[in-house]
């Protein structure tokens, strides 16, 4: 049997992907990786979008949306 006991020091992160990480997305991209619950991903294929988002401390993926294989992947 296991025996669950609530630990409210133990956070649960939600992974999230930002497909976009133009103005807008990287505006909700750093909002949401300003808070513990969420790991943030932010997906492009322009690489310079992806190194700002870098500087800002979050992950990032390139990524063309219209590459299904690799979306799905995502």
């Amino acid at each position: 049997h296991y025996l669950y006991t609530y630990n409210p020091y133990v956070i649960k992160m939600t992974k999230v992907l930002i497909i976009g990480g133009g103005k807008i997305g990287q505006a909700a991209a750093f909002m949401l990786h300003q808070d513990a619950r969420f790991e943030v991903t932010v997906a492009d294929q322009n690489e310079d979008l992806l190194r700002l988002a870098q500087l800002d401390g979050l992950r990032t993926m390139a990524l063309n949306v219209q590459d299904d294989a690799l979306l799905c992947t995502a």
